[in-house]
């Protein structure tokens, strides 16, 4: 069953990559190759958690990174 997901989130990922490729090529090599590896870096995110549920998501990152700059400020 989790690859059958895997499976569909590869297809929809491949589908909005490609659909979004065609306004890309017009851009000058440097933003191609930024629009590759940040939907690279955001497919490796989206499968990481779908394999490791358990892994704190990105909110939990940020609170416990910024939660201590807020108590600072609420003072």
């Amino acid at each position: 069953m989790q690859l059958i997901h895997l499976l569909g989130i590869l297809l929809v990922m491949t589908i909005v990559f490609l659909l979004q490729w065609r306004s890309v090529t017009r851009l000058p090599r440097r933003d191609r190759l930024a629009f590759i590896l940040l939907t690279c870096a955001g497919d490796a995110l989206v499968l990481t958690f779908m394999k490791f549920p358990e892994i704190p998501g990105p909110l939990e990152w940020v609170q416990t990174v910024l939660g201590p700059l807020g108590e600072t400020i609420r003072k």
